[in-house]
């Protein structure tokens, strides 16, 4: 697979402890790409994720799959819970009752509003994407299903604190039918 990956180095990550990433979690950030790029390479930020798309089609990886991009998320939403994590709208992540940074790849899309994405962006999602899918079937030696449940958005990750993303228009359906395994795919909305 021909990709063009620029990578940096974010002092902000953790170990996996053993878990293995099985989670691709999409995000999308309003704040310019310039402006992300100093906070994931900003040891206090305490922030990071694990690849970056531009609008213009840049991917840019500030941690390797092998860690986790960082903090415990759901915890934020409420650090004396016990269980923060039966707050996230993924069974799995319930199920699981940990951290999800030790088990996710995070991927944020540069926003220009609503889920939209460049034509370039969507492009270079597609790529990351199926670079991950690969990376993982290497290092792991698993195969995730690209599906609803394995690729979520923010808001599954935790609907407090990202309660909208990466967006309304996402193109979620589009993604998983380029980068799965040919099936085709719907949405219901109830």
């Amino acid at each position: 697979m021909n990709i063009e990956i620029e990578k940096f180095f974010s002092p902000n990550f953790l170990s996996r402890n053993g878990d293995i990433p099985d989670l691709i979690v999409l995000h999308q950030s309003f704040r310019p790409a310039e402006s992300r790029k100093k906070r994931y390479l900003l040891e206090e930020s305490n922030d990071s994720v694990h690849f970056y798309i531009t609008l213009k089609g840049e991917i840019w990886q500030f941690v390797p799959i092998i860690f986790s991009s960082g903090k415990d998320v759901c915890s934020e939403i409420d650090p004396l819970s016990k269980d923060h994590w039966s707050r996230s709208l993924s069974r799995i992540i319930q199920d699981r009752k940990k951290n999800p940074s030790s088990y996710t790849v995070s991927v944020e899309f540069e926003g220009i509003g609503s889920g939209y994405l460049s034509r370039a962006q969507f492009e270079a999602g597609i790529k990351t994407i199926k670079y991950i899918k690969q990376q993982l079937k290497e290092l792991y030696e698993i195969d995730i299903p690209i599906n609803r449940e394995h690729m979520i958005g923010g808001y599954k990750l935790s609907p407090t604190l990202f309660p909208f993303e990466p967006g309304l228009d996402f193109p979620f359906i589009k993604l998983m039918e380029e980068c799965g395994d040919g099936h085709r795919f719907f949405e219901m909305s109830i």
